[in-house]
């Protein structure tokens, strides 16, 4: 993906959904991207990346996108990879979490779990999450919110 393309995905990111309560897919992609808070690593070794993104995370970016054009995996292993490494993080009281997501190309999201969490509050505020599947919202939301919250007094 080109910027050019990162640009529209993120504009179709950007529409409001009516299954979210009128509230965009991602409402903060596009506010971040243009800010230039989003950094782009293009990868053929999609983990070496990820955990190298990891390290030196140091929030001169809010997002950092790690894309590999051709996957290496399925997704249900991309996203079982994250929640993996999500628990380990959690469990250093890393404040650190991915997000996983794969059409064409693979991309693991590195970011912040603070800051994830706190727009996830918001969200919810604004109804965001009233229609998302029972366990969807369990799996993906409250226990990422479980997580922040065991090892918060350790950041």
């Amino acid at each position: 993906m080109e910027e050019k393309e990162i640009e529209e995905w993120i504009e179709a990111l950007s529409i409001p959904d009516v299954e979210r309560n009128d509230v965009p897919l991602c409402p903060y992609a596009k506010r971040a991207w243009k800010k230039g808070q989003v950094k782009v690593v293009h990868t053929k070794d999609l983990w070496e990346d990820v955990f190298s993104q990891v390290d030196e995370f140091d929030d001169t970016y809010k997002v950092v996108m790690c894309l590999q054009s051709v996957p290496e995996q399925e997704y249900t292993e991309l996203e079982a990879s994250c929640m993996s490494l999500n628990r380990w993080f959690a469990r250093n009281n890393m404040d650190i979490w991915l997000l996983s997501y794969q059409e064409d190309e693979a991309i693991v999201f590195v970011q912040r779990l603070s800051h994830l969490d706190d727009a996830a509050d918001a969200l919810n505020k604004l109804g965001y999450y009233d229609n998302y599947d029972v366990e969807d919202y369990q799996r993906l939301i409250k226990q990422r919110t479980v997580f922040r919250r065991r090892n918060k007094d350790a950041w």
